[in-house]
């Protein structure tokens, strides 16, 4: 028939594991209080030691998020920038353009001709600057959508480590409950 779909692999998986952790729990009441202390405090270690990697993994996106927030800002001041100094150049081209709509009632062509010019060089200077703060947003666009995703996966491993956290704590109160039990003298 083939390779079983990937939900159904993964259902199999689940419940495999599932029946593994009832495997083990048959198996502890097979084990002597000792055995069953070592076990649990095997455990406790794994998990703690996995909680400490996530952890570790987590204050690296951490720091690579702060680096690329960096590079956004950088960015976004370079584009602030840029778009001021359109702004001015736009400003001059206005400027020059109501000097030419004045030449031309006036029906002077030297100064028409003269504030053209001054109109289309500040109007390719605006472009330019514009054109410049554009491609510096464009930049920004990029690098914010990288700090999110770093985010999520620092997110994910902060999420794997409360877990982790959460299983070490559960296997060391069962860890304690048979220590217990052992300064007891009871034996199952």
């Amino acid at each position: 028939m083939g390779k079983k779909p990937k939900w159904e692999q993964k259902a199999c998986f689940i419940n495999s594991a599932r029946q593994g952790e009832e495997k083990m729990d048959e198996a502890k009441a097979e084990l002597t209080l000792e055995e069953r202390a070592v076990m649990l405090r095997d455990k406790v270690s794994f998990h703690n030691k996995k909680a400490g990697w996530k952890k570790t993994y987590r204050e690296k996106f951490n720091v690579l998020v702060k680096a690329e927030s960096a590079k956004v800002d950088k960015l976004k001041k370079k584009r602030n920038d840029k778009n001021k100094v359109a702004k001015v150049f736009k400003e001059n081209r206005d400027e020059a353009t109501i000097h030419y709509r004045h030449a031309k009632l006036n029906n002077n062509i030297t100064v028409m001709n003269q504030a053209l010019r001054e109109q289309n060089a500040f109007h390719e200077k605006m472009m330019s600057a514009s054109e410049d703060a554009n491609r510096y947003h464009e930049q920004m666009k990029e690098r914010s959508l990288e700090v999110m995703r770093l985010m999520k996966k620092a997110d994910k491993c902060h999420q794997k480590m409360k877990k982790a956290k959460s299983k070490a704590d559960a296997y060391h109160q069962e860890y304690m409950e048979v220590m217990r039990e052992i300064e007891r003298g009871e034996e199952e």
